[in-house]
């Protein structure tokens, strides 16, 4: 393959995306610029090129720094391609007026896969439609990024689907124990405490369900909402529940998963006037998945039949439907017992998921199809 010049625009470098840029950096001769940038950090002497951001602006689309914007134009002059992130954000706004000034190719790593109910109708909605036609090809990590994609107009031959993946496969990491709590159905939650991720719908699920089975939650993770959560545990009257606080560490989270008997996320659709928040495709869904741990999960996850099969690998229920989560997280406690689930079965469901050398084929795919153009 020839050695194509590549600058590649990225908000942060977050672990799980370093086994994929480290494959692509040994096939591309790549300048990373990471936008984000963690002083004592070694994770960037990882790779042969790689600038540092003047400024995070990524939610700040006037608020551009001119140290980066004349950064980016050095960058896409001197390569043959431009990798940035997402079609809505500032940095791939500035890169794809650069690539258009310099005739160069350029690729949007999409994630975004919806407008809010305010813009759908707006300009917003409008520019995204024009601006699309100058991008040579999109690369994304699931089937609705693909048709949001298309439902503004793209082609689906400019569309290179991959899929999420884990840094760690937890089935064979190393544990730390911390204590747990644990009963005859014992649940895991991994997340930040906010209003699209549902637990409030978690916790009155476990209350219908209380005087029928002794089940057990841990909490883990942080945000906004995490006094109002302990406050509502405590009036709904629930005595099975732990706070484990933050956990970063993979040896004690590789004990989590594999000590508990599902992981569950609740997420939801948050409408409000003026907008639509969804999750993405949550990579601790995979993760668990990795340990050999079920996951029970909503409709409200990005491409999340992709990865839970209902009553092989876990449970989909219907977003903010509180009655139906209960019925998934009491079927769960019937199958695990019955043996119909098991870890073994599940993390051989795991390991048919393309890992990160079918995320770096896509995007050579993306790559190939945007120089045949």
């Amino acid at each position: 393959m020839l050695k194509k010049k590549i600058f590649w625009i990225h908000p942060q470098l977050r672990n799980y995306r370093m086994p994929l840029f480290e494959i692509m950096d040994k096939k591309y001769n790549i300048t990373f610029y990471f936008l984000e940038w963690t002083e004592n950090d070694k994770k960037y002497k990882h790779f042969k090129r790689c600038e540092k951001g003047y400024h995070y602006f990524f939610e700040r689309f006037l608020g551009l720094n001119l140290k980066d914007i004349i950064s980016i134009a050095r960058g896409v002059k001197k390569n043959d391609i431009v990798i940035s992130s997402s079609m809505g954000s500032p940095f791939s706004f500035i890169a794809l007026i650069f690539s258009r000034l310099f005739r160069k190719k350029i690729i949007i790593w999409q994630e975004e896969f919806h407008l809010s109910n305010e813009t759908i109708q707006n300009i917003k909605h409008i520019i995204y439609k024009i601006i699309h036609r100058f991008i040579n090809s999109y690369y994304m990590m699931g089937i609705e990024q693909s048709m949001f994609l298309q439902s503004l107009g793209v082609k689906k031959e400019k569309i290179f689907i991959s899929n999420e993946y884990p840094a760690i496969i937890y089935w064979n990491q190393k544990e730390k124990a911390i204590d747990i709590l644990t009963s005859d159905l014992t649940l895991l939650y991994i997340g930040k405490f906010a209003e699209v991720k549902g637990i409030p719908n978690l916790l009155y699920a476990l209350k219908i369900l209380g005087n029928k089975y002794n089940i057990a939650l841990n909490l883990v993770g942080y945000g906004p909402l995490l006094s109002k959560i302990m406050k509502m545990i405590q009036d709904i009257g629930l005595d099975k529940i732990q706070y484990l606080g933050k956990v970063f560490d993979d040896e004690k989270k590789a004990f989590l998963f594999k000590n508990v008997d599902a992981l569950i996320v609740p997420s939801i659709l948050l409408k409000t006037e003026k907008s639509l928040k969804t999750e993405g495709g949550p990579l601790v869904v995979l993760e668990s998945l990795s340990a050999g741990t079920c996951v029970i999960g909503t409709t409200a996850l990005g491409n999340v039949e992709q990865f839970i099969k209902n009553g092989v690998t876990g449970y989909i229920a219907r977003q903010n439907d509180i009655n139906d989560l209960a019925d998934k997280i009491e079927q769960c406690f019937h199958d695990l017992r019955n043996g119909k689930i098991t870890k073994n079965q599940v993390f051989n469901e795991f390991k048919k998921i393309p890992n990160h050398e079918f995320q770096a084929d896509r995007f050579d795919d993306a790559i190939k199809y945007v120089f045949s153009k």
